[in-house]
């Protein structure tokens, strides 16, 4: 078959998957109707956000707003459990479970009309005895309390995990699958066993139900009759067409309840067995299922979920359906849409009334047998014309991300015309790796830095006083390394590529050819390497050069001690991949979670734009910082701390001393110091660190072919030389870069 047989045959096959990817297909779709239905306008709930107080969770609600319990140090022993009513952001406190001479914590709450309900366990400091306990907390300064509750279970009780009262104010506790009842004075009435584990009590219609779920992981609800003292016939399992994930009671009299799935709160009508849709999470604003639901006896919810990183609290009631029919549609195009990005669109929304942002997912399309359809998928669609986003999300390092940068607008106009995200205002790792002939064409999320570090001398000798090796350099260093000395503790054969960094193989193949030469040194030292890694390391082999780089994290600026701690007052460096290009310094950058580009097709870039520079502007990083102020902020934080590093290879900034130790292998710590010069070799490796985008070699593909005869020649499978396998390496690449041609 002639190459334009060939190119001709390929043309015909992505026109027939682009016309696929147009049709129906409901495993991944962003078609949208143009009305939101099924909505709920949220009230934020503002909560102190101070670090004195933990919320732990909601507890109920009455006129005058809603409450919570919390940990705050409030007493002389310490930490104590505390009600708070949500007061315009400040945690007002309504009763403090607080006693000096007990260590304990809360297990279950409830707010009922004029009080709070309560169960904890703990011991007494003084006798060390156990107690498990149940109070009532009256608003009028009265307190009921029952010791040692364990005693009124039929089995071993560890703690009381679900509370509830009646109308009647008699109390219901639960531990597996046992309830008990108590009067209103707190005497033990009854208990009574169902045949599953209580999930959870829940109040409604002046009665409570228990809600079970089986192994098949169906729920039931049962009623807790007090009167007959008897549970109720069960009702309700999952016979919706969902996964439900939990279900409450309604405070109405034919027993319903709400259950809920991973999208919406479904209305069940037990006395029709209907379900009907009434809460739509996505159209309401809300990314993913929220952590708790509280249903409140108006048809209104109080919702918790995550908000980026933060947890936001909301009364969400139902709201007029929202025609998008008008509004500017954004498409994202994104290679696994974490819950990250599902939050960044759905705050965009909450922001942006004239507009509608939706992505498409294309990791769905990834299977066990084809873990990189997605990436596939997403470069037919996009380079066809079947499907035009506006932005692309995706790692930097994926061959589809590279292949499309031709295709995405340049940000430097953008960054031009903003008063707060300039270009020059970027940290110089981030300019460096997401640009192209020095125009910046993507911003990560975040990023992070996966890299080794040495002692400087290992770069004694290079031109220039450099600090990076081409691949000749880094090969004959490692022909010439003296006997017993390694160039790092895990390297062994079988995964020798990743020397070459992240590309492995593929990093031999330049501009579409491959590098035999090179690879044929590289294979003759691949044979003289050792067949296991080292185990048991102990610094004193870094610091001595027995092995000259270690593997170090960076996703903090604390994390820079973590070399010290290797090679003790040792001059240290970056030990970056071996480059083609010394413009780099081999040393690459990831996105925490993704990089965002906007494609040059796009109908409205200003509102893309907004898109992705609210990430830097209203957002904390997760990872390095990103620009010049976030660096001074973070330095400036840093400089009322404590900077400890620990010799099992960590470090972190803390607040005092002596600390806590957070885990075990940690117990052995030093404090270092952080001097100026220390934060300008920081910046340094910030501003000089990152390869760009276009130099990105990883090709999954071109690596796992070479890998598979590499490992063939290994084990003497192949039964041919070094000069043979070179051979056949070059081969297969030429036919892999020539089929995509």
């Amino acid at each position: 078959m002639t190459k334009r047989t060939i190119s001709f045959v390929l043309a015909l096959i992505i026109l027939t998957l682009a016309s696929l990817s147009s049709c129906d297909d409901k495993k991944n779709t962003d078609e949208i109707d143009t009305l939101l239905t099924h909505v709920f306008a949220e009230t934020e709930i503002k909560l102190d956000d101070t670090d004195d107080v933990i919320i732990h969770g909601y507890i109920g609600a009455d006129d005058s707003g809603a409450y919570f319990l919390g940990n705050t140090v409030f007493t002389e022993s310490g930490i104590s459990s505390v009600f708070i009513k949500a007061n315009d952001g400040k945690n007002e406190y309504i009763h403090v479970a607080a006693d000096n001479d007990f260590s304990g914590n809360i297990t279950a709450a409830q707010r009922f009309d004029g009080g709070f309900a309560y169960t904890g366990n703990g011991t007494y400091l003084d006798t060390d005895t156990r107690d498990f306990y149940l109070t009532l907390a009256f608003d009028n300064g009265q307190v009921k309390t029952v010791h040692h509750i364990d005693k009124l279970f039929s089995q071993n009780m560890q703690y009381i995990s679900n509370l509830a009262l009646d109308s009647d104010g008699a109390v219901y506790i639960s531990c597996k699958n046992e309830v008990v009842i108590l009067s209103p004075d707190l005497e033990k009435e009854i208990s009574l066993t169902l045949p599953y584990e209580v999930n959870e009590l829940c109040a409604g219609d002046g009665r409570v139900y228990a809600l079970a779920r089986n192994e098949r992981k169906e729920y039931s609800l049962y009623l807790v009759d007090r009167t007959t003292q008897a549970l109720g016939e069960p009702f309700y399992t999952n016979t919706t067409p969902t996964s439900i994930n939990g279900a409450k009671t309604l405070p109405i009299d034919d027993g319903s309840c709400f259950v809920w799935d991973e999208h919406c709160v479904y209305t069940y009508n037990r006395a029709k067995n209907t379900y009907e849709t009434m809460f739509n999470f996505a159209n309401s604003g809300i990314a993913g299922t929220p952590s708790e639901i509280h249903p409140l006896a108006d048809g209104k919810f109080i919702l918790s979920y995550n908000d980026l990183g933060k947890t936001r609290w909301g009364l969400f009631e139902p709201t007029d359906d929202i025609d998008i029919s008008d509004r500017t549609v954004i498409r994202i195009a994104t290679l696994g849409a974490d819950f990250q990005i599902a939050a960044r669109v759905q705050r965009f929304n909450r922001t942006h009334p004239e507009c509608y942002m939706i992505y498409r997912d294309y990791s769905t399309y990834n299977t066990a047998e084809a873990p990189d359809a997605g990436d596939k998928r997403m470069y037919i669609d996009i380079s066809s014309g079947s499907y035009k986003p506006d932005i692309i999300c995706g790692n930097i390092m994926n061959q589809t991300f590279v292949k499309l940068i031709p295709t995405f607008a340049n940000l430097d106009g953008f960054m031009e015309r903003d008063s707060e995200l300039t270009k020059d205002s970027l940290i110089g790792c981030i300019r460096r790796s997401y640009s192209v002939n020095s125009k910046l064409y993507a911003l990560p999320d975040s990023c992070t830095i996966s890299t080794s570090f040495a002692k400087s001398d290992i770069y004694d000798g290079l031109p220039d006083g450099r600090s990076v090796f081409t691949q000749e350099e880094f090969l004959s260093m490692l022909e010439n390394l003296p006997s017993g000395v390694r160039y790092s503790a895990s390297n062994i054969p079988a995964n020798a590529q990743y020397l070459m960094g992240s590309a492995g193989y593929a990093a031999f193949v330049n501009n579409n050819k491959f590098d035999k030469t090179t690879f044929m040194r590289f294979l003759d030292h691949i044979i003289t390497m050792p067949d296991k890694p080292l185990y048991n390391v102990s610094y004193e082999q870094y610091q001595n050069s027995e092995i000259l780089t270690a593997p170090v994290y960076l996703s903090t600026l604390a994390d820079f001690a973590v070399p010290r701690i290797y090679f003790g007052d040792s001059d240290i460096a970056v030990a970056g991949a071996p480059v083609t290009d010394i413009s780099c310094n081999g040393v690459e950058i990831n996105p925490y979670d993704a990089a965002y580009a906007i494609f040059d097709s796009c109908d409205n870039p200003e509102l893309a734009w907004e898109y992705i520079r609210a990430i830097y502007l209203d957002e904390e990083t997760s990872g390095l910082p990103r620009t010049d102020a976030e660096l001074e902020r973070m330095r400036a934080n840093a400089a009322n701390k404590h900077l400890v590093a620990y010799e099992s290879g960590y470090a972190r900034f803390v607040d005092e001393l002596p600390i806590a130790l957070p885990m075990a292998g940690y117990e052995s710590w030093v404090e270092l110091e952080m001097t100026d010069a220390d934060w300008a070799w920081i910046e340094e490796i910030l501003d000089n660190s990152g390869m760009p985008l276009h130099t990105y070699k990883q090709n999954r593909d071109i690596n796992s072919l070479i890998c598979e005869e590499v490992s063939e020649y290994l084990s003497d499978a192949r039964g041919c030389s070094v000069s043979e396998l070179a051979d056949i390496c070059e081969n297969r690449v030429k036919v892999y870069l020539s089929e995509r041609e």
